[in-house]
C-alpha cells in the first residue's frame, strides 16, 4: 500500500495534479513559497493507496529528477526524498513488482538496498516484513508469555489522521461516515486475539505513526 499504486497517462497529467497543486472541486491554486506548501515547481508523477504522493520538481532536472515523496493530509507537505533520480527510482519500483510475491525476497532486497533511516522506506519494509511472517499457530509459540488473550487499542491516530481513517474504514469494513465516527473515539479497538498474532499489527499501526497497543484481557 505504500509503493505507487496510480499512474497518469500523458493525456491526464494535469488532472493528476488534483488534490495537490489545485483544489479538486474550485480549481483554485494550492502552490505557495512558504514552508510546507506545494511548491510551483512539484509535479505528482505517481500515488500510492492512500493518494500520497510522488513527485519531482521540475527545477531539478539538472540532477536527472530526484523523487520526493509526502504524506497526504499531514497539513503541510514536507518533501522526503527516496531516489536521487526519477530512473533509479523507477528501475527499483520494477524490481520489487518482480520479486514481491516472494515476501521474504522483498524484505532482504529492501535491507540491502534501501535507506531503513528514511521514513518512506521504513515504512515500506515494515510493511513487507509483516507481509513475509508465516501464520502462526499454537505448536509455534516457544515463548508462552505471547500465549495471552486481548485486544489492539489504538489510542491515538497520529498526525497522519487521513491515512489512518483510511486505513481503519477498508480494514473494519466501515463506511467513510463510520470511520470518521471511530478516529474521534479515545480508544479504537482494533483487532482481538493472542498477542503472538497480534504483536504485528501493533508494529504496523506504529510504523504508519499511530500509537497501538496491546491490552491482555482481565484474568
Amino acid at each position: 500500500m505504500c509503493l505507487p499504486q496510480n499512474y497518469p497517462k500523458p493525456d491526464t497529467f494535469e488532472c493528476f495534479q488534483a488534490g495537490y497543486r489545485y483544489d479538486t472541486i474550485t480549481h483554485k491554486s494550492l502552490v505557495g513559497t512558504n514552508e510546507g506548501d506545494f511548491n510551483k515547481n512539484w509535479y505528482v508523477i505517481c500515488s500510492n493507496y492512500f493518494d500520497d504522493p510522488f513527485y519531482v520538481d521540475f527545477s531539478e532536472n539538472d540532477k536527472e529528477f530526484p523523487v520526493y515523496f509526502s504524506w497526504h493530509g499531514a497539513g503541510n507537505w514536507m518533501p522526503v526524498k527516496v531516489a536521487e533520480t526519477l530512473s533509479e527510482f523507477s528501475n527499483f519500483l520494477t524490481i520489487i513488482k518482480n520479486i514481491e510475491a516472494d515476501s521474504q525476497q522483498a524484505v532482504k532486497y529492501l535491507e540491502e538496498h534501501s535507506d531503513l533511516t528514511n521514513e518512506f522506506w521504513k515504512e515500506v519494509y515494515v510493511e513487507y516484513l509483516e507481509k513475509a511472517e508465516e501464520p502462526i499457530n499454537e505448536l509455534q509459540i516457544t515463548d508462552k508469555s505471547e500465549w495471552i488473550k486481548g485486544k489492539v487499542i489504538i489510542t491515538d491516530i497520529g498526525k497522519d489522521k487521513l491515512k489512518l481513517i483510511q486505513f481503519i474504514k477498508d480494514q473494519l469494513n466501515l463506511t467513510p461516515q463510520q470511520a470518521l465516527v471511530v478516529s474521534k473515539q479515545g480508544e479504537i479497538e482494533y483487532k482481538e486475539g493472542y498477542l503472538a498474532h497480534l504483536k504485528h499489527i501493533v508494529n504496523q499501526l506504529k510504523a504508519m505513526g499511530a500509537t497501538a497497543i496491546f491490552r491482555p484481557d482481565p484474568v
